[in-house]
């Protein structure tokens, strides 16, 4: 039945489903919000300070006090980051007539609509969360290339290539990363290389669980994050051209929060205003009832050191 009137009303009915799992899980392939953790804010906008990580491992010239004198000082250095949250949205309409036309099927239109308006907000979430862990504007060399390609199974060393950037990012940072992002493609490559083949295989079938954990303890990382999402870059009405959000020729070593302590060192963050809601309101104007997604976020690249690029995967 459609909406009485024009006010605009919360719809929790049609927003449990993405509160009752991992908004990601229901939009296949999105892993953004898994690399860049959403954090909490109370304002849209507002600073922090970011201490860098090698400010952790500094020696002190000496903390030993002799009798009479006083300890050992040092000054931290820190620098001053900004978050700016932007509200994002999309609506979708219920047609009056399309839904009494169709009404037989027992589709639920008002769940499709927030379904759909899910995923284009989340999509261009995605977007730019890969823009960011994949720019390597700003970042110092902090890059190893593949030198051969995946593709050639015979001779590529993906593992080699993986461990040595893992030296590289300690090297830079003090510390190790704790999770792998690569593209499917690139991961379904680096599973026909014979050096891979060769670690794995006395283990289950492909993408199975238990070879995902096997492929993290052989990385020395926690996780491995599998970004198979797609976008179809078409216009309206043009037959079909999908690419992937995630470029396949970079698989990067970040290092992902596991806290909501902002001292925690992390590659970034999104602060999050506002989680995901669902809303709908009457357009008399169209004979419809409107379904809106809408999320008030903001993706933040925190400490670019912790990014390590593998280059030239595929």
């Amino acid at each position: 039945m459609p909406a009485p009137n024009t006010a605009t009303f919360e719809r929790p009915d049609l927003g449990a489903a993405y509160e009752s799992f991992d908004h990601l899980s229901l939009m296949n392939g999105l892993v953004g919000l898994r690399v860049l953790r959403p954090f909490k804010v109370a304002a849209a906008a507002g600073n922090f300070s970011v201490v860098p990580p090698t400010e952790y491992h500094r020696d002190a010239a000496a903390v030993k006090r002799a009798p009479g004198a006083g300890y050992h000082r040092d000054e931290l250095r820190f620098g001053q980051q900004a978050w700016n949250c932007e509200e994002r949205g999309a609506e979708e309409l219920l047609d009056d007539r399309e839904r009494a036309a169709y009404g037989y099927t027992g589709i639920r239109f008002d769940q499709i609509g927030a379904d759909r308006s899910v995923a284009k907000v989340l999509r261009n979430l995605e977007i730019e969360v890969a823009g960011l862990v994949q720019d390597s504007s700003g970042l110092s060399g902090q890059a190893t290339g593949a030198g051969t390609a995946w593709t050639t199974h015979a001779s590529a060393t993906p593992l080699k290539n993986l461990l040595a950037a893992r030296t590289s990012f300690r090297n830079l940072n003090g510390v190790y990363p704790n999770a792998l992002v690569i593209e499917d493609r690139a991961l379904v490559e680096m599973e026909q290389c014979a050096e891979y083949l060769d670690r794995v295989k006395y283990t289950q079938g492909p993408k199975d669980q238990s070879e995902m954990a096997g492929l993290a303890a052989l990385l020395k990382v926690d996780e491995i994050i599998v970004a198979a999402s797609t976008r179809n870059t078409a216009g309206l009405g043009l037959s079909p051209t999908f690419a992937g959000i995630w470029n396949p020729a970079i698989v990067s070593l970040v290092r992902v929060a596991r806290s909501d302590d902002l001292r925690e060192m992390t590659t970034g963050r999104t602060f999050m205003l506002e989680d995901l809601v669902i809303d709908e309101y009457r357009d008399e104007s169209r004979r419809s009832d409107v379904v809106r997604a809408r999320i008030d976020v903001q993706p933040n690249r925190i400490q670019p050191s912790l990014i390590w690029m593998v280059t030239g995967c595929v």
